[in-house]
């Protein structure tokens, strides 16, 4: 078994049987040529391991053969020692220059022969090694990245419908694009940017991404989800880490916009080419902090024509070939003043993609434009609940019916969505997952409760989309100094004879009560038309039986599992 294979190029037939003896000598096979030309011939047929070159040849010296060589081999390692009677160093270093790795000085020491095949060997096995390595990698690079894709990007929903540009500077990328709706219908949506950019900088995607889509399934809203994600990446980032992130949520009939941005360039509200509103970032980025700073959600009413585009600061810190920055007035202008044919995120796009050409961005660029029409209005069944942890008091009778008594005060009202952990608990006493229309009872009982019963708001308030921001700007305003009061649920479950099960829910708050036949009237003369109070009526038309008991701050509502 030989060593390998080597190439000897010199047009002195007594050089080349010398040479050639002392390699076999060593074990090797020996491939002759004897010009320059031939040279290249034979490498290509014969895929040598080492070239022993001589310089000075009629027609292609050994410079430009070894260039053509060397160009031929492409990234396999082949090394080319020149053999030379010419010792000046312009002559070594264009040796050098043109892809040689060595030289041997003319006569030949079998000693220094030897050594150099010696080292060349060494620096072969290495070179193998770290090529096993580095296709190892590719590989675990590669699986990585699909699995890492179906946990942060499988879940999404109705990304079609959205303008997405996303250009990673790695394999892996910091930057990351989520959507999901509540059981209600609401569209979260949720961009992030994490320090750097790679695998190092990918490592908090996952869990972020898991928080957010579990928490919105549950029904939390954005502050919740915000809360949660900021302790997470808290707890497992290290320090110099963090995640620039902003948050929207679109109401369901898309009338509405509620949005939180900590840390990347501001979100903007365009229709046509005009900057509708501006939502600069308010808070520190996600992480940096133990205790997230109670997170303002900016509100906004939506109108025909709003597009809302969230970018990272890969956009405006987007570079081309001179090293200058795409910047955030080049962005307002390219929205101001490109085509009018076209949409908001098709002249932002072909801007930056042209501005960056191909060349290669040091972070990742990522860039996201929500049409705010029909086209992502909430589907008329809304998406099921999920589960989270159970808290309440739980009694099982014989005939297999139970019941749940929960109390919350106002410390708990001010922070806590409850209506994810009653129907954990349903859930669980049931045996199987309740449907959507659970959700929509629960929550509208506990909503209605909590504005009207505790807060003391009036729904009239709401009667058009300004009133509508007012009224959440309002209720936002109450709920953080709301002192006392207290809502109580209670859940129980009664199987017939034919083994299905009812719901009897009932919702009492501390406040002060309405008269819900005169809302009543009033709601069923403006049903198409009114922005509130619509939900008690969905509850009425969703239930068995349902019940407002005077003063008005006690609702009872029948449900058929």
């Amino acid at each position: 078994m030989t060593r390998g294979k080597i190439l000897v190029v010199d047009d002195e037939p007594t050089n080349r049987m010398i040479l050639g003896a002392q390699l076999r000598h060593l074990g090797y096979e020996i491939v002759e040529a004897a010009d320059g030309l031939d040279a290249v011939k034979l490498a290509h047929e014969t895929r040598p391991d080492v070239v022993f070159m001589d310089i000075m040849m009629p027609g292609m010296d050994g410079y430009e053969a070894t260039r053509r060589i060397k160009a031929g081999a492409g990234d396999r390692y082949l090394p080319v020692i020149f053999l030379t009677a010419l010792t000046a160093e312009e002559d070594m270093v264009k040796g050098l220059e043109s892809g040689g790795d060595d030289f041997l000085v003319k006569p030949i020491s079998f000693a220094m022969l030897q050594a150099r095949l010696n080292a060349i060997e060494r620096v072969r096995r290495l070179n193998h090694t770290l090529r096993q390595q580095a296709e190892l990698m590719r590989r675990d690079e590669q699986l990585a990245e699909e699995l890492f894709s179906g946990v942060i990007t499988a879940p999404n929903v109705e990304m079609e419908k959205f303008g997405v540009m996303y250009l990673p500077a790695d394999t892996f990328s910091g930057d990351l694009i989520l959507s999901a709706r509540r059981p209600t219908g609401e569209l979260h949506l949720l961009m992030g940017d994490f320090t750097g950019h790679g695998l190092y900088a990918a490592i908090g995607a996952m869990p972020l991404a898991q928080i957010f889509h579990s928490m919105t399934a549950k029904g939390y809203g954005p502050v919740s989800i915000l809360a949660e994600m900021n302790r997470k990446l808290f707890e497992m980032l290290p320090t110099e880490m963090f995640c620039a992130a902003c948050i929207a949520s679109i109401s369901p009939d898309v009338r509405n916009l509620q949005i939180w941005n900590g840390g990347l360039p501001e979100a903007l509200l365009v229709r046509d080419r005009t900057i509708v509103s501006r939502f600069p970032s308010t808070s520190l980025p996600l992480g940096v902090i133990e205790d997230l700073i109670e997170p303002e959600m900016v509100h906004h009413v939506l109108q025909p024509g709003d597009h809302l585009l969230i970018m990272t600061d890969g956009v405006t810190e987007a570079r081309n070939a001179a090293g200058e920055m795409f910047g955030s007035e080049r962005v307002l202008t390219t929205l101001r003043e490109g085509q009018p044919a076209h949409s908001p995120f098709a002249r932002l796009y072909v801007a930056v993609e042209s501005f960056i050409a191909d060349r290669r961005q040091q972070d990742d660029i990522s860039l996201l434009c929500v049409p705010c029409d029909g086209s992502i209005a909430a589907p008329s069944e809304p998406a099921d609940a999920a589960d989270t942890a159970p808290v309440a008091e739980v009694a099982v009778s014989e005939d297999r019916g139970w019941t749940l008594n929960y109390r919350f005060e106002a410390d708990t009202i001010q922070r806590l969505d409850p209506v994810p952990l009653i129907l954990n608990q349903i859930r669980d006493l049931l045996g199987t997952e309740p449907d959507a229309h659970l959700f929509t009872i629960l929550s509208e009982l506990y909503n209605n409760a909590v504005d009207h019963g505790l807060l003391g708001l009036d729904s009239a308030q709401k009667g058009n989309a300004d009133g509508f921001a007012s009224y959440l700007l309002e209720r936002e305003a109450r709920l953080e100094t709301l002192q006392t009061g207290q809502i109580a649920i209670d859940v129980s479950a009664r199987p017939d004879a034919n083994g299905q099960v009812r719901l009897r829910i009932v919702v009492t708050d501390s406040g002060q009560g309405f008269d819900y036949a005169e809302t009543r009237q009033r709601l069923m003369r403006n049903a198409e038309t009114a922005l509130s109070g619509r939900g008690l009526l969905l509850v009425e038309r969703l239930s068995e039986s349902f019940v407002v008991h005077p003063p008005g701050n006690r609702v009872e509502a029948v449900y058929a599992v």
